[in-house]
């Protein structure tokens, strides 16, 4: 029989696997060939009679897969039988194996009513779903709550976050009707701040590389939630392009050669769709014609920034992408196509030495530039590095250790050409080390003379002195402990806190259980608007030394604030 027409609203993910599957209580070898959270495409060999309408129970390890199937058509090949299965059970699954934007797009092209259920290391974050419209989330996550969102937007003070926290647990009101009785809040303006709220939930989802997701189709509580009506286009663009991991770009961006391209009748879906300015001119330059790496160029955007908008476009099904004609330098100047297989062996060993050298390197070295390089040179050599180290130049031959060490090299390289031409960053960073002197031989004895300057400096209260001094120490010799704290204590006595928490939990890394180190991050926590997670540090630090004084002292701080 002939196969009906695809009408699935979720994305098919290609997959050859063999696995066995139950029938008749006999085992059969099966393989997939494609699955999505709705159904999925089987090949049987030598199988029993089967009918159309019949219930096969399929469990597969990889992609993780469990649920009861109905037989929606069949037909015979050369390889065995062919089965197009139709999920019966629950929509659930892993992160790993589907991505969230499809999950979500799925959901809504079907619409359904329900709860679309997240589970991530104990936390459950939840998107409320009616007839396709994503109307409300929630989460049980402490950071993820209004009073916490107001704090870290700076929109209310430690003050009134701990009041508002004393009065959410002594009425058991909502926090949003808690604002407007305190007075922090306006009524006109809750609305917004409750839309701002369930909107960064949503978009925390798509950051979460693994985890457990399900979907349950029933009535929503519409008594105990604020219904409103959020555009899953806007959010599913703004979410994937806060995905960091280089792999998952690559992944639907395997080469620069690439050609981007709408996808024919849908542009009349997208009419309210709000672009940020790279979105904007990354679309002004599709036409189904240009090659990702020309868009580049022609945008004049950072190269990651255009990758990650194409990647978004790609992901609200707006541009889809089909080869082009796959062309790269050879050492000769001279160039050939790329067909795959393995890379040529000068290019692994150019990408295992950088990798055993790069954080050596330092943010100049890297980039193999003058530490007094102006911004030209700067994105000069970044893109130059670009095109050495990103992982989507080699993703078709390269293995999966030599990505992973891609993306660590290419990571830091975008870590360094953003610090460097950022001049708050650059002159940050450029403190922290000496300019006229190179890490040597003698870097340990260097480390302990700027350390000791550091400290007698640090006891005149000369603290802007004190932190270059400790800085440099941390520079020369990055394995001890007592330089990245006192280089913290410095930053904490300039009321530089995020710096200063970096620092310590440097130093912390390294000596993870020492009491002073953990007092001194749990006050800093506590000058950052954190007592949960400055008391969880007070109560590691009594427990490895109970009489610490300034571990007792921040329990009592912590209890009274």
């Amino acid at each position: 029989m002939k196969k009906p027409k695809d009408k699935r609203h979720f994305r098919r993910y290609r997959k050859g696997l063999d696995f066995a599957v139950r029938l008749d209580n006999r085992y059969f070898h099966a393989r997939v060939t494609d699955y999505s959270l709705d159904g999925l495409g089987l090949i049987i060999e030598d199988p029993p009679q089967i009918d159309e309408g019949d219930i096969i129970d399929v469990k597969i390890e990889e992609p993780a897969i469990s649920t009861e199937a109905e037989v929606v058509w069949k037909s015979s090949t050369p390889s065995g039988l062919r089965l197009g299965l139709r999920n019966v059970g629950h929509l659930e699954g892993l992160l790993r194996d589907y991505s969230f934007a499809d999950t979500l797009l799925g959901i809504q092209g079907s619409g359904k009513t329900g709860i679309l259920s997240v589970e991530h290391h104990g936390t459950v974050k939840k998107v409320y779903i009616q007839k396709g419209d994503l109307v409300f989330s929630s989460s049980n996550h402490k950071k993820d709550s209004l009073a916490d969102m107001l704090l870290s937007d700076r929109k209310i003070s430690v003050e009134q976050y701990n009041i508002l926290c004393r009065e959410t647990v002594n009425t058991q009101q909502k926090e949003g009707a808690l604002l407007v009785r305190l007075g922090y809040c306006e009524p006109k303006d809750l609305v917004p701040l409750v839309r701002h709220q369930i909107e960064e939930i949503i978009l925390s989802l798509f950051t979460i590389g693994d985890g457990r997701f399900f979907f349950e189709e029933a009535e929503l509580p519409l008594n105990e939630i604020v219904r409103l009506k959020l555009s899953a286009i806007d959010l599913i663009y703004s979410g994937t392009k806060r995905i960091e991991d280089v792999r998952h770009i690559a992944a639907e961006l395997p080469s620069l050669d690439v050609i981007p391209a709408f996808v024919p009748d849908l542009m009349e879906l997208f009419p309210d769709l709000k672009l940020d300015e790279a979105g904007r001119k990354v679309l002004a330059s599709i036409d189904g014609k240009t090659p990702a790496g020309e868009i580049i160029s022609l945008t004049g955007l950072d190269r990651l920034e255009v990758l990650r908008t194409l990647f978004a476009l790609i992901n609200i099904r707006m541009v889809e992408v089909k080869a082009g004609p796959q062309r790269f330098k050879t050492r000769g100047g001279t160039t050939r196509g790329k067909e795959g297989g393995v890379l040529d062996p000068e290019v692994v060993r150019m990408i295992e030495e950088m990798h055993g050298k790069y954080l050596d390197l330092g943010y100049y070295g890297v980039l193999d530039v003058r530490p007094h390089a102006p911004l030209t040179e700067i994105k000069s050599a970044y893109y130059r590095a670009a095109k050495m180290f990103h992982p989507d130049i080699h993703f078709s031959r390269a293995d999966d250790t030599l990505k992973d060490k891609l993306s660590d090299i290419f990571s830091y390289v975008y870590e360094a050409y953003s610090a460097l031409t950022d001049p708050e960053k650059r002159k940050e960073y450029d403190k922290s080390l000496s300019v006229k002197q190179v890490r040597t031989v003698s870097g340990g004895q260097m480390a302990k003379t700027k350390f000791e300057e550091g400290r007698n400096i640090f006891r005149q209260g000369k603290y802007p002195e004190a932190e270059l001094l400790f800085g440099q120490a941390a520079y020369y010799d990055s394995n001890v402990a007592e330089y990245h704290y006192y280089y913290g204590l410095s930053l904490l006595n300039q009321k530089k806190m995020k710096a200063a928490e970096k620092a310590i939990a440097r130093a912390l890394k390294i000596d993870p259980f020492n009491p002073e180190y953990l007092s001194e991050l749990g006050f800093v926590f506590l000058e950052l608007g954190f007592p949960l997670r400055a008391r969880g540090l007070f109560e590691k630090a009594l427990k490895y030394s109970p009489d610490n004084g300034r571990a007792v002292e921040g329990m009592a701080r912590v209890r009274t604030s």
